[in-house]
């Protein structure tokens, strides 16, 4: 596959989503940043949004979705509580994976991410895992 070049930059711009989604509370404070790799079986986000809602969650319970094409989508608006089965001061990053491994172009999209979000939330502690 060939990367998309989609800047994590371009997040933080107006009309990057597309759904109309509920809004949750903001969080009081964001004192962690968590890369979760996970494998999301490469599923488009509207796929993700649509089994969660049939599942009857409201949203997707993640801030960032980056596929393993470096392709990086939004979930959560930035400032909304993430989830509260992780963590409710974390902004939450899903990195969809195979096997646990990322691809290149995921590293280079996480890790421009990273920069963008600690320019914003200054002193958040970046927390790694991964989910089976």
């Amino acid at each position: 596959k060939k990367r998309r070049n989609h800047s994590p930059k371009k997040i933080f711009t107006k009309g990057v989503r597309r759904i109309p989604r509920v809004k949750f509370l903001d969080r009081a404070s964001t004192n962690y940043i968590l890369i979760i790799d996970i494998d999301l079986k490469d599923k488009s986000f509207k796929t993700l949004f649509r089994e969660a809602r049939q599942k009857g969650d409201f949203d997707v319970d993640f801030h960032f979705l980056i596929h393993r094409d470096g392709n990086v989508e939004v979930g959560r608006d930035i400032d909304a509580i993430g989830s509260f089965n992780i963590r409710e001061d974390a902004v939450i990053i899903y990195v969809d994976t195979l096997h646990g491994k990322e691809t290149d172009w995921q590293v280079d999209a996480v890790t421009e991410l990273i920069d963008t979000l600690k320019k914003k939330y200054k002193g958040a502690e970046v927390q790694k895992s991964v989910r089976e």
